[in-house]
């Protein structure tokens, strides 16, 4: 999703694609949800949750509480 330009939202299967591609050639899924992510989209995470697309990393710019568990099992 693009932000400054008005909100782009491309449709789920380019995520699928985009996921793909990444895997295939060893890249980084890298997604930065410094203004989509934070519940700005009616969820917790913009790409994650409405499009069901997991990244290797993602940055986000809120602050959270302390005891918040950020890394997945």
């Amino acid at each position: 999703m693009q932000g400054e330009g008005g909100y782009i939202v491309p449709p789920k299967k380019f995520f699928d694609e985009l996921t793909r591609v990444c895997k295939e050639n060893g890249i980084l899924l890298v997604f930065d949800e410094v203004q989509s992510g934070m519940g700005r989209t009616g969820k917790m995470w913009a790409a994650h949750e409405h499009f069901d697309a997991v990244p290797d990393i993602f940055s986000t710019a809120k602050e959270s509480p302390a005891a918040c568990p950020w890394a997945r099992p």
